[in-house]
């Protein structure tokens, strides 16, 4: 059981962390494209070439990760804690 429990708040906890450093990416990204937009377009067109997107593209995928980890996990814990009070 409380293993059961320590892998529920494990996978909310690395969600969390996901969506923090999705978040983190984008301000970076946003801080990059105000000192120097020439720069950063150029780097996303090289990504689009080599097929491996921007950086944009490295945020909207650990956002959306972490955000079905944390769902996951919430949906998982109140799953159980009904289980267990019925």
């Amino acid at each position: 059981m409380h293993l059961l429990i320590g892998t529920l708040l494990g996978l909310i906890g690395f969600g969390c962390v996901l969506i923090y450093v999705a978040w983190l990416c984008l301000g970076e990204y946003r801080v990059w494209f105000m000192r120097n937009p020439r720069l950063v377009m150029s780097f996303e067109v090289f990504g689009y070439i080599a097929e491996i997107g921007g950086p944009g593209y490295l945020a909207a995928l650990l956002f959306t990760a972490g955000s079905v980890m944390v769902l996951s996990g919430l949906y998982a814990s109140l799953s159980l804690v009904f289980h267990l009070l019925s």
